[in-house]
């Protein structure tokens, strides 16, 4: 489930952040019912996926139509806060740090229903050549969207500001 204020009236007078509620599982627990470190990517990576569907992307098209699709996680960074004891939903949002020739990093949050931050870090994506899988330069399309649709992060070094309580 995508925030109503992630997703704007359709016009805009400048990026904000993605918010993508993702449910957590009973599965994804330990034996102490606290969400494993492991999963907090999986998370992210829905909510990344929401945001680039939401923006346009479309994962059942043509790979020729899409040549963005060819990406990878390069890079993926967690600090975990406080335990998240599930099942239940995280809300996980998104904002844009970088985006360069061939990578886009993304630093989230994922924080409780309640405003609770459970962990924060940074995902980082590679584009990937079709054909080769070295990396290669994004789409302008792909610039654009995560430009005009994405806030920047206002913390890149250390940690979010907590929420307050």
């Amino acid at each position: 489930m995508v925030e109503a204020a992630s997703r704007g009236t359709g016009v805009t007078s400048r990026p904000t952040p993605f918010t993508y509620t993702s449910k957590v599982n009973f599965d994804e627990l330990d034996a102490l019912g606290i969400l494993r470190s492991s999963r907090y990517s999986v998370h992210v990576e829905r909510a990344t996926a929401a945001f680039l569907e939401y923006r346009g992307f479309r994962w059942d098209a043509a790979r020729t139509l899409n040549p963005d699709w060819y990406h990878t996680t390069c890079h993926f960074e967690i600090c975990v806060d406080e335990p998240f004891t599930g099942p239940g939903c995280l809300a996980v949002t998104l904002r844009l740090a970088r985006i360069g020739e061939t990578t886009c990093r993304y630093d989230y949050t994922c924080s409780g229903e309640d405003g609770t931050l459970y962990a924060h870090g940074s995902r980082t994506v590679a584009r990937l050549d079709r054909h080769t899988l070295r990396r290669t330069a994004w789409t302008e399309r792909w610039i654009e969207v995560h430009r005009s649709g994405l806030a920047a992060s206002d913390w890149l070094s250390g940690p979010p500001p907590r929420p307050q309580r």
